[in-house]
C-alpha cells in the first residue's frame, strides 16, 4: 500500500510540468488544473479552505462574556481534468481542521482561552460542467472531538457520543448568473448503524464582482438543514471585499458575518447560537 501511495504521487509530480505546459488547452487530459470548474462554497462553515474568525455569540438570546474564535485549516484541489467539446469532468480531493477556541468571561476581570473543539473532514468529488450548469458528487468523512481545555474546565468527561462521526454522499447543483453563483444540494449518510437522522439539504447564492480593481466586492448566502436537528435552517450571510492583483480567483477576503442556528462545529450542534464578527479567508 505505501509503493501504491508512493507511486501516485510521483506520477502526479511527474505530469505537473506537463499540465502547466498545457493547462491554456480548452480541451483534453490535464493534472493539476489550475483552477476549478465547480466553485468552492465560501460561506458553507465545512468548506475545505484556510479561513478564520472572530465572533461574538448569543445564545439562548444572552450575550455571552467572551468571544468564539474559529480558525480552520484545508484544501480542496482537483488533480485529474478531462476537457471535451460541449462536457468537462474533474476529480479532486479536500481535507480540513477546523479548530474552535473560545474566550470566556470567569469573574470579575477574569477571562480563560482554550481549545474548545476540533473537527477533521476528508473528501473526494467528481465534477462535471455542461451547458452552464456545474454539479458535484462528493463523498466525505466527519468527525468531532471536544478540546481537552473545554472538558477540564467544564468535567465534561462524558464519551463521545458519535453523533457528529459519519460519512456522507451529497450531489450538488450550482449555476453562473454574470457575478453570482446560485446552488443547492442534498445530503445522504451512508454510515451504517449511524448515530444521527440522515437526510440534509443546502441552497444558498454567492458573489464576487470581478473586474480589473484590487478590491472586489464579496458576500453571499448560505442555508443548510439537517434531519438531524428537524430541518432547523442554519443560515450565514457575509458581505465584504477580496483583496487580488490578478485576474484569478486567488485573493485574501475579509468580511462582516452573521450566523444563526445549530452550532455547525462540533458534538454540540444541538446548542442554537447567534454569532456576529469579522472573518477572512484565503481564495484560491
Amino acid at each position: 500500500m505505501r509503493s501504491l501511495i508512493i507511486f501516485f504521487f510521483l506520477t502526479l509530480f511527474c505530469f505537473y510540468s506537463y499540465s502547466q505546459e498545457e493547462s491554456h488547452k480548452s480541451q483534453g487530459i490535464i493534472f493539476l488544473p489550475e483552477e476549478r470548474i465547480f466553485s468552492l462554497i465560501n460561506l458553507d462553515p465545512l468548506s475545505c479552505q484556510i479561513y478564520g474568525g472572530m465572533y461574538i455569540i448569543l445564545e439562548d438570546g444572552e450575550k455571552n462574556k467572551g468571544i468564539f474564535i474559529p480558525v480552520n485549516l484545508g484544501f480542496s484541489k482537483p488533480f485529474f481534468g478531462l476537457y471535451l467539446s460541449d462536457i468537462k469532468f474533474e476529480i479532486g480531493l479536500e481535507a480540513g481542521s477546523y479548530t474552535q477556541f473560545e474566550i470566556v468571561h470567569v469573574e470579575n476581570t477574569t477571562y480563560l482561552g482554550g481549545l474548545f473543539n476540533n473537527d477533521y473532514k476528508a473528501s473526494a468529488y467528481l465534477s462535471s460542467y455542461y451547458k452552464n450548469i456545474s454539479y458535484r458528487l462528493r463523498l466525505f468523512h466527519i468527525s468531532s472531538y471536544l478540546g481537552d481545555d473545554y472538558m477540564i474546565r467544564n468535567e465534561e468527561f462524558i464519551r463521545n457520543d458519535k453523533s457528529v462521526n459519519y460519512e456522507q454522499l451529497d450531489l450538488t447543483v450550482l449555476k453562473k448568473i454574470n457575478y453570482s453563483e446560485l446552488y443547492t444540494g442534498i445530503g445522504y449518510i451512508l454510515t451504517p448503524n449511524a448515530y444521527r437522522e440522515r437526510l440534509s439539504f443546502q441552497i444558498g447564492f454567492q458573489f464576487e464582482k470581478t473586474g480589473e480593481k484590487i478590491f472586489q466586492l464579496v458576500g453571499g448566502v448560505d442555508l443548510k438543514a439537517f434531519e438531524q436537528n428537524s430541518f432547523y435552517p442554519n443560515i450565514r450571510t457575509a458581505i465584504g471585499t477580496k483583496i487580488t492583483t490578478n485576474k484569478r480567483k486567488a485573493g485574501l477576503r475579509i468580511q462582516m458575518e452573521y450566523y444563526h442556528g445549530h452550532l455547525p462545529y462540533s458534538t454540540q450542534e444541538y446548542r442554537k447560537i447567534s454569532w456576529f464578527g469579522i472573518s477572512s479567508s484565503i481564495a484560491i
